[in-house]
């Protein structure tokens, strides 16, 4: 890691850019409750199939 960044009384850590024009794919997971229009459950982003 980095860097840590804070907000309030959260504390997270930040990973070094692996590319200097931040040109790398990024992917993230989402765990949600039930929400409307969008039933709950683990989801998973992956930016290169991103239109």
């Amino acid at each position: 890691m980095s860097v840590w960044k804070s907000y309030g009384t959260q504390r997270w850590a930040q990973r070094c850019t692996p590319s200097s024009e931040n040109l790398h794919p990024t992917e993230g997971d989402l765990l949600c409750p039930t929400l409307p229009g969008l039933p709950g459950g683990i989801y998973h982003y992956l930016s290169r199939y991103h239109p």
